[in-house]
């Protein structure tokens, strides 16, 4: 008999468990979620991560420092530097703060392309990662927006 209510249990230990970590997913980019695009409808809603944040910048100013700084929902700036006739080489993400970091290479070909077809590009920090004691490295997550120009 008890073996029966231990099993019972486990049963309903386990859903509650699931219902909780169902919850909390949803929790994590609630607000960013809550967002809506800022110029109403966009063609594209586009999520990537900023690469190169430990390191420092031309200055020699610090990008964790820079991302300490930012909040979720701040917007960014992403400049193109020419990589000659075929492109965009690299994207630099900026914020009011300074330099936080890069796109990755196919996010760079993306919104090159988009920019060349004319397409308006608007950018905000979705996610913040890190900074705790034990992780002091943190990273920001652009959510981008394409609009027609």
């Amino acid at each position: 008999m008890s073996l029966l209510v231990w099993i019972v249990a486990l049963i309903v230990l386990f859903f509650i468990a699931r219902a909780w970590l169902r919850g909390h997913e949803e929790d994590h980019g609630a607000m960013a979620d809550l967002m809506p695009p800022p110029k109403g409808d966009a063609i594209e809603e586009l999520i990537w991560p900023v690469v190169g944040e430990t390191q420092l910048n031309d200055d020699h100013s610090s990008r964790q420092e820079a991302i300490a700084k930012c909040g979720e929902g701040m917007p960014v700036q992403i400049e193109f530097v020419d990589g000659g006739p075929g492109g965009a080489d690299s994207a630099r993400v900026l914020t009011e703060f300074g330099e936080i970091g890069n796109l990755r290479k196919d996010a760079v070909e993306k919104l090159y392309q988009l920019k060349r077809h004319h397409q308006k590009v608007d950018a905000y920090i979705r996610d913040l990662e890190g900074g705790t004691e034990k992780n002091r490295i943190r990273s920001a997550m652009p959510q981008v927006y394409v609009y027609k120009d």
